[in-house]
């Protein structure tokens, strides 16, 4: 039932003109290009569009005058991931649509901001994705889109729910910037304490570590335990065993309780072992939450006596994007027990190890807790555009 003073329209009644952006060659594309092109991998966020990252090409501005977007333009992505909305804001250089965006030019009823909001919303995803037609690769067409149908609010009312909702996004984007700054920091700090270009202070002497460090394999720091696969008849869901981590996911999604259990158990973890994923993709470091049955994927790491568990943690998640080195083959990326070993960890005495392990510990709890209050901001944006988008809770057009 749409709401007192609201109608019920279609992306159809709202717009005045769709178009497919034009093709052309990635050639033409240059530093000093005439004409921006925003394509499907300049979105992120779920609907903004990265203007830094496009791609600038060769061609006559007065071809493409048609094509060129206005501000307040909407663009969907038609193709690969369906259904993508974002609105255009003026660049100083004109800006076209690419091949896989359709381009929908705005009538007067309807605010932008507003738009894209209910767009971005559960129930009109849904819709769009039930729109998409094909098989493996999903496809969109503006005659289709048209059809969609929401709620809309006489346009005060639109330009104030916008409003209200666009202060949540300034806060979401405030504490996604600092997320990034915080792991740009942790980064640097990792390059240099872990190398031992900076010292911390020893807390026994009150000055800094001194002594060298010692350049050491990592097998003899650690017992590494390369995951075997139980037999597929062993798998349940019932808990029946332990928990099987079996690759990349459980690491990614190592918070979530594992799905499968395995009642044969082969190669175990246990509680704070760190986990290594071993095959595509390569790298992936965690700690485990569980005492588990791993797979062929995942290799678990414990320090041996006299080395700081926590150290080697933070060595191997400085060392994640260097694993491409190490991986085999051109169609399976994955590395073995001996590549493994033979990771050379420059170390210092166990009372440095500690501290060092206690700084990047820290720097890793103030970024949880940032993404914790940024799961937190989205969760209530969500909750608050499920009020406001449908009605059910009204806006004061007074303030």
């Amino acid at each position: 039932m749409v709401p007192n003073g609201w109608m019920t329209a279609t992306l159809g009644d709202l717009v005045n003109k769709s178009a497919f952006g034009p093709r052309f060659t990635s050639e033409l594309y240059a530093e000093d290009g005439a004409i921006g092109t925003i394509r499907t991998t300049d979105l992120y966020n779920e609907g903004e569009i990265n203007y830094a990252t496009i791609p600038y090409a060769n061609l006559d501005v007065s071809k493409y005058e048609e094509h060129i977007l206005k501000e307040g333009d909407l663009l969907i992505t038609r193709s690969g991931t369906c259904g993508i909305p974002c609105i255009f804001t003026e660049q100083k250089k004109p800006i076209i649509a690419g091949a896989f965006l359709i381009r929908f030019q705005l009538n007067n009823k309807i605010e932008s901001k507003f738009l894209h909001e209910v767009l971005k919303s559960a129930p009109i995803q849904s819709d769009i994705k039930r729109m998409a037609a094909g098989g493996v690769q999903k496809n969109l067409t503006g005659t289709s889109l048209k059809k969609l149908s929401m709620p809309v609010p006489p346009l005060p009312e639109q330009r104030k729910i916008a409003q209200i909702l666009s202060t949540w996004d300034r806060g979401i984007a405030t504490t996604e910037k600092l997320i990034d700054a915080s792991k740009q920091q942790k980064k640097a700090l990792m390059q240099q304490l872990l190398t031992g270009k900076k010292r911390l202070v020893d807390p026994e002497t009150g000055k800094a570590f001194e002594g060298d460090w010692e350049e050491v394999g990592l097998s003899q720091l650690a017992v590494i335990t390369m995951g075997s696969s139980p037999k597929s008849e062993a798998y349940n869901e019932i808990g029946e065993g332990l928990p099987l981590l079996q690759g990349n996911a459980d690491i990614k999604f190592r918070k979530s309780v594992p799905r499968i259990y395995t009642s044969q158990i082969t190669k175990k973890c246990s509680i704070e072992d760190i986990l290594l994923s071993v095959r595509a993709p390569v790298g992936s470091v965690a700690k485990s939450l569980h005492n588990a049955c791993i797979g062929r994927g995942i290799a678990s790491i414990r320090a041996k006596k006299g080395t700081n568990q926590e150290y080697i943690y933070q060595w191997l998640l400085a060392f994640e994007p260097k694993w491409e080195r190490f991986s085999q083959g051109s169609t399976f990326e994955a590395v073995n027990s001996n590549d493994i070993k033979t990771l050379s960890i420059n170390i210092p005495h166990y009372s440095e190890q500690q501290k060092i392990a206690s700084v990047l510990t820290a720097a890793d709890k103030d970024i949880e807790l940032l993404e914790a209050k940024l799961a937190h901001l989205k969760q209530e944006k969500k909750a608050l555009m499920q009020q406001l988008l449908t009605g059910k809770r009204r806006v004061s057009l007074s303030s």
